[in-house]
């Protein structure tokens, strides 16, 4: 018999992997520390930190001003508008909140996958072991810096959980639940995760044994779970695919940025010697010998794919067993082998001879991104497998069979003989690393095209030595198993897992004190004395810099990001930011153009660029020599760079009235003209036609009213602007002037941007090759140029019906459909 889930919180089993989990975040809930690695301080944390201050201004979070010079925050698949998760932000401090979201979500992928292997029949000893391996792994706990995608692999467990129990008894409520699941992972925004759900979640309905549900049934109901999922979770898909529209992603990737970061095959050996390739968690580039694994890609997107070799090998046993003396049938096991192997597989991407065949013919990979993330499909199969191999191995009984089959399992001599004898050539491999200098250094010229140092050979010790150990107590195990049988010996396979992946992971998520995040740099009040309603422009930091920081640790180099602002990482202090990396890909991809123009011209003719675009400050290494640009000050660091600031008074306004113009018809023509010596923003706009609208702007364009002229006239005055009202998502302005002109606003230009005079619509016209304007007529008039979010209001549309629609099939289709009882 399966477990009720009540009984579930009675089983000692479950509390104990509870217990495994809050000690991994020990420091976050005893010391008040945070993660920070990587994604999580650059970008997640100051996104929620702007989702909070949309509500503390009484506002709905769909513009976001602080990236790329604006662009909609509610389209963005990285911030998850419509997590129910992120309520917690609107009630705790952004800290506590961030914490715990994280602490929660590890809870949620043990306790799910726990579950679910109670659920389709394993023990709780079997159950605490697929626990832990999927929560503990080294691909899930570095997803945690990936945040969403690891909020979204907590909720596979359950998603296989619900589509279990509906195949088996059909009873349409763990549909919906399974539905309301998808619903959540697609709210992530996290799309390979949810690809990798939606293929082991057909493999499991083609699998899955002795059901009474024909196979017609079974495909039409995986149908439509999907098409329910994705109707209800239009609210958030429909801004996303039309931000995607405007981007450069919306043209899909080129070869070489979709296969990026890849998994190199030299890489390979770290699925069993934690830290393989070095310490991330350190500062000093030497101590990551494994970044010359690839050239094109020296840092790595997932910082662990630790394993162990008790997981792997009981995996692996599992997958190839055979007999019926397995908790799960062969035809399951073998489908969660070749899911574990061609995740591994398919993670190598480029490294692969037919990789680009499949991205030339397969157009819809094209939008995603890394195939290392594929070894993410990888995670639960080989948790699960590992749980059906510890209960066969080291189960007396199975407990509510009734059948009451015993396995008493014990190995062979020949089994033990090979066991021992893996320790003896891991032991022997050692001693060799060790002892023998040619070894030493060929093995690392081979792995990480480099000459060993103290620090590599050091580390690599301690890799090998990790190995043997939990190899070493796995054999004793097994040892002891030929000798005695015990039901102590479940829970020792446990420990041993726990201790081999728990020992390994614990670098791969670094903590910081809450001064990390609440310490405000001190040139973070000098560019807010300076800003005024303009942005910030950082320019590129010069690769390489010597820090002079008090430890060597990861912590030092990422506060010294924050406290030189690098990147857009101004953002998390409430500065706005242009022309900064395209992180997501999900940039207008004209101000990408834009920024590529700006990297190509020197410091004169950079200044009117970055003035078109309402840059008013300036942060950069370089002197800037050009008329126009004040020296504020030089902003004190822990490195052997100086930064310097400066002010640039010449930047457009938010909105600014100009009665000379001229159109460009291409892209090259609007840079060639904004490259003239002569150029000025200030005085003149260059402008252009954009009759393509993006997806949902296309079918709710309203009408407009008149166009640009062609022509300017000439000796018109400068207009008269007051009454500007200046919001995040509209501008509101009075406008008096003798003749017609042309009304600059230096946000980007996005589509579902509109523009009123007098409450008439106009059409908004492409200026300055990324940037908005629209023409007024002469005499007084009151304009307003606004965000109108019509994707939202579709996306909502058809949300609001996929559920009238779910909700009538729950009704209807329990009549017709009634429960399986096997």
């Amino acid at each position: 018999m399966k477990p009720s889930f009540k009984n579930l919180l009675r089983e000692k089993e479950f509390w104990l992997l509870v217990f495994f989990v809050l000690l991994y975040c020990l420091r976050l809930i005893l010391f008040g520390e945070s993660f920070f690695f990587r994604d999580l301080y650059l970008y997640f944390l100051p996104q929620k930190r702007l989702f909070a201050e949309f509500f503390a201004q009484g506002t709905w979070p769909l513009w976001d001003r602080y990236l790329h010079g604006g662009q909609p925050y509610i389209g963005a698949m990285g911030d998850a508008t419509f997590y129910p998760f992120n309520l917690l932000y609107l009630v705790f401090p952004l800290l506590t909140a961030f914490n715990a979201i994280i602490i929660v979500h590890l809870l949620l992928a043990a306790i799910f996958a726990y579950a679910f292997a109670r659920v389709i029949g394993l023990l709780p000893l079997s159950a605490l072991i697929v626990g832990i391996a999927y929560a503990f792994c080294g691909v899930t706990l570095s997803e945690i810096n990936l945040l969403n995608t690891f909020l979204s692999a907590s909720y596979l467990p359950l998603l296989l959980l619900c589509w279990h129990l509906f195949l088996q008894g059909q009873q349409w409520r763990w549909f919906a639940l399974a539905v309301f699941v998808a619903v959540m992972r697609l709210f992530l925004g996290a799309s390979e995760q949810y690809v990798i759900g939606m293929v082991l979640l057909f493999g499991w309905t083609l699998c899955l044994p002795n059901l009474q549900i024909r196979w017609r049934s079974r495909l039409l109901s995986f149908v439509l779970l999907n098409v329910f999922a994705f109707g209800i979770a239009a609210v958030q898909l429909f801004p996303t695919l039309e931000m995607l529209s405007q981007s450069s992603r919306g043209g899909g990737h080129n070869f070489y940025a979709f296969s990026y970061w890849s998994l190199s095959p030299l890489r390979l050996p770290e699925m069993i010697f934690p830290h393989f390739c070095g310490y991330f968690d350190r500062l000093a580039a030497s101590d990551y010998w494994g970044r010359n694994i690839d050239n094109d890609a020296p840092t790595t997107l997932i910082v662990s794919i630790y394993w162990g070799v008790p997981l792997l090998f009981f995996a692996i046993s599992a997958g190839i067993g055979r007999g019926e003396a397995w908790p799960l049938s062969t035809r399951l096991r073998r489908f969660l082998l070749i899911m574990m192997f061609a995740s591994i597989l398919f993670a190598l991407g480029r490294f692969l001879p037919f990789f680009e065949v499949l991205y030339l013919y397969v157009p819809v990979l094209r939008i995603f991104r890394f195939p290392v993330k594929l070894l993410m499909a990888g995670v639960l199969p080989v948790a699960l497998l590992a749980g059906c191999a510890a209960e066969r191995f080291f189960s007396a009984r199975r407990d509510g069979d009734c059948s009451a089959v015993m396995y008493g399992w014990q190995p062979s001599s020949a089994f033990l003989a090979g066991l021992w004898l893996a320790g003896g050539l891991c032991v022997f491999s050692l001693a060799l690393l060790t002892t023998s200098h040619n070894f030493s250094v060929a093995f690392h010229q081979f792995f990480f095209k480099q000459n060993g140092n103290d620090i590599s050979q050091q580390g690599l010790t301690s890799s090998f030595f990790h190995t043997f150990g939990s190899w070493f107590l796995l054999t004793l195990l097994f040892q002891y198993r030929r000798y005695r049988v015990t039901s102590l010996q479940s829970l020792l396979a446990a420990v041993i897992i726990f201790a081999d992946v728990f020992i390994a992971g614990i670098p791969v998520n670094p903590t910081a004190p809450r001064e990390f995040y609440t310490d405000i740099p001190a040139v973070v009040n000098t560019i807010r004395g300076h800003l005024q309603n303009g942005r910030l422009y950082r320019a590129l930091i010069p690769r390489n810099p010597i820090l002079q920081v008090p430890a060597n640790e990861i912590l030092w180099g990422n506060r010294w990001n924050l406290e030189i602002l690098a990147d857009y990482s101004a953002s998390f202090y409430g500065i706005p930011v242009i022309f900064h990396e395209d992180f997501d890909k999900l940039a207008n991809v004209r101000v990408m153009q834009f920024k590529d123009i700006l990297e190509r011209a020197a410091w004169p003719q950079k200044l009117p660029l970055l003035s078109a675009a309402g840059v008013t400050v300036i942060l950069t290494d370089e002197r800037v020599f050009a008329e126009g640009a004040q020296f504020i000050t030089d902003v004190p660091n822990a490195s052997n760079l100086t930064f310097h600031l400066y002010k640039n008074p010449q930047a457009l306004e938010p909105v600014q009235m100009l009665t000379s113009w001229e159109f460009a018809d291409s892209d090259a023509e609007a840079e060639k003209a904004m490259l003239r010596p002569d150029y000025d923003p200030r005085r003149h706009v260059v402008l252009q036609t954009d009759a393509e609208l993006s997806l949902f702007a296309r079918w709710f364009s309203p009408p407009t009213l008149g166009s640009i002229p062609s022509i300017p006239a000439a000796g018109c005055q400068p207009a008269a602007l007051t009454d500007i009202q200046n919001a995040s998502t509209a501008i509101s302005v009075s406008v008096r002037s003798k003749c017609g002109g042309v009304l600059v606003f230096p946000s980007p230009f996005y589509s579902e941007w509109r523009g009123e005079v007098d409450g008439f619509s106009v059409p908004i016209q492409r200026a300055n090759l990324a940037f908005s304007a629209m023409f007024v007529p002469a005499g007084e008039h009151r304009i307003r140029f606004h965000y109108v979010p019509i994707s939202l209001i579709a996306g909502g549309i058809v949300s609001f019906s996929s559920l009238l629609c779910l909700i009538g099939v729950m009704r209807i289709m329990p009549r017709y459909y009634r429960p399986v009882i096997l």
